[in-house]
């Protein structure tokens, strides 16, 4: 979906079935009209010029931003920034204010002035930020957020920034930049401290608090990958990261289809481009991403194979294109000349989103009646089981997977049927009756 007079509509009209912002809906719908008129293509706004635009535009553009991003364009790594911004600026407080109560035995100091502990937050008063703050590290300069009396969130927006360019630099995947940004700025929002005053123990705590909200270990896994990357690489000390352990994850095999719910999930689709992005996923064993970002210059029909080109890794990678499918492929292309990927849009001509195949290969399910196992990547899973099962050797599927160990590989061994069926169970020796 874009944006203009269509999103705009369908916010409106989304706001005005929640009766808990009935009062804010004028400033809600006036702060999307600008938002919009700025950006016509709100899905495609990065999480940095996001963050740019509701610092610039305050609370009730972060709100509304976020109930739009959530309800109404089902973006969630954009709308759980924004929450992030949104829980930052409703416990907006001075660092120094914090840092300095727990030194000084409930003293706070802002600049050269000092104010007793029980004054209201509210009554100090807002100094302007450090003029040479652009030229020092909020992670190793003493001063950051105390001197001039810089705020909590504008210290916070400091460190996302740098974080920010250390990811670009490394040219990190925009899956990693946006997960990565998003749980620093949890960690931080929650830790209220210089992160140089935050202790190893406290970090602990943090990720053990993840795992008393319910959240899965490799999610709790993830957001210590990232705490650990930001004191690496911003505040350029491996700080304790290297004591705290990464939780372990419960082990499950993937779970697979028969060829025959394969192929039913397949046919299930009459339309030729949803039919054709279930193929590729079971057929050649691509990740949803992959499928999404293939362009139509990526199929060598000389050799009859498909090019992945910087898959996960930032790797290329070669798979053999069906026999199966090249005649409604190549009908398919024929009817789209003008296609640079080969799944866009028919409005807009944009690519394919990776919830756009997951939606199809959902509906699919749903018309065959085949019980749903997972989202798509349950037929990359079936690709390589299904050749394992044929005799293929395990290294030419890590090659087709993409795998850059054989030890991701393996686990398809433990649910393929091509040994385990072989095997005669020491009840079939026994003589009953």
């Amino acid at each position: 979906m874009s944006g203009g007079a269509s999103g705009l509509d369908k916010f409106n009209q989304r706001l005005a079935a929640e009766p808990a912002a009935a009062g804010n809906r004028a400033a809600y719908s006036a702060a999307m009209e600008r938002f919009l008129s700025d950006h016509p293509a709100p899905r495609n706004v990065g999480a940095s010029e996001l963050a740019e635009y509701a610092k610039r535009n305050g609370a009730c553009a972060v709100e509304a931003l976020g109930f739009f991003y959530r309800w109404v364009m089902n973006c969630k790594d954009h709308a759980d920034l924004l929450r992030n911004m949104r829980q930052s600026q409703e416990g907006k407080q001075q660092i120094n204010a914090g840092d300095r109560q727990e030194e000084r035995g409930r003293r706070s100091v802002v600049g050269d002035r000092q104010i007793p502990a029980n004054s209201k937050q509210g009554t100090v008063p807002r100094q302007p930020a450090c003029s040479d703050a652009g030229e020092r590290s909020p992670m190793t300069d003493k001063n950051a957020g105390e001197a001039d009396g810089k705020n909590f969130n504008d210290a916070i927006a400091g460190y996302i920034s740098e974080l920010q360019q250390e990811l670009r630099s490394r040219e990190y995947s925009r899956r990693t930049f946006v997960s990565y940004v998003r749980n620093v700025h949890s960690f931080l929002a929650v830790m209220r401290k210089r992160p140089s005053r935050i202790s190893a123990q406290e970090i602990r705590d943090y990720l053990i608090s993840l795992r008393d909200k319910g959240l899965r270990a490799s999610t709790i896994n993830n957001a210590a990958a990232a705490i650990q990357f930001f004191y690496e690489a911003v505040g350029k000390t491996p700080h304790h990261m290297e004591r705290i352990p990464r939780m372990k994850e419960p082990r499950s095999l993937p779970k697979v289809y028969s060829a025959q719910d394969a192929e039913r999930i397949i046919c299930a689709h009459d339309n030729t481009k949803h039919r054709l992005v279930l193929m590729l996923a079971y057929g050649c064993g691509l990740r949803v991403g992959e499928i999404v970002r293939l362009k139509t210059d990526a199929i060598d029909w000389e050799r009859d194979m498909v090019w992945v080109r910087q898959g996960k890794g930032r790797k290329d990678r070669g798979l053999m294109l069906p026999h199966s499918m090249r005649k409604m492929l190549r009908a398919y292309l024929t009817e789209h000349p003008s296609n640079v990927y080969l799944f866009e849009t028919d409005a807009n001509h944009k690519p394919y989103t990776s919830r756009t195949a997951e939606k199809i290969f959902e509906n699919a399910c749903i018309k065959s009646g085949v019980p749903k196992k997972g989202g798509i990547h349950s037929l990359r899973h079936t690709f390589a089981t299904h050749l394992l099962e044929q005799g293929v050797d395990l290294r030419i599927i890590q090659e087709l997977l993409g795998h850059a160990s054989s030890r991701t590989t393996e686990i398809y061994t433990h649910v393929s049927n091509k040994t385990i069926s072989k095997v005669k169970s020491p009840l079939d020796h026994l003589r009953f009756g």
